[in-house]
């Protein structure tokens, strides 16, 4: 099975826990916020993936990656105060974001 044809879940643990260069670089393009935001959060994740993630259009994912430790980029996200930032949900339970209620309030 091929990582596109892996299920959510099985994908969120190898983007936390793998420390395969190759999965971790393919993984950084998926289409969930949730597999990026992983990640960003692995310690084996590599200076350039994080340097490509530190500009994600997701906030959370970008704000992720400029904590990393290997992450030389310096962004400012004290005067954001959009709720994706900072926000610390369990990465499986929530697949997607689009129901998410600080999200919503946030957006109206």
């Amino acid at each position: 099975m091929s990582i596109d044809e892996s299920s959510f879940n099985h994908k969120v643990l190898l983007a936390q826990n793998s420390q395969d260069i190759s999965i971790l670089k393919k993984l950084k393009n998926d289409f969930s916020a949730v597999i990026r935001k992983s990640v960003a959060q692995n310690l084996h994740t590599t200076k350039d993936i994080i340097h490509e993630l530190a500009f994600d259009p997701v906030l959370n994912v970008s704000y992720l990656a400029s904590k990393h430790p290997n992450c030389s980029i310096v962004r400012d996200f004290e005067n954001t105060n959009h709720p994706c930032v900072r926000c610390k949900e369990d990465f499986i339970q929530i697949e997607n974001c689009t129901n998410c209620k600080k999200l919503t309030s946030f957006n109206n």
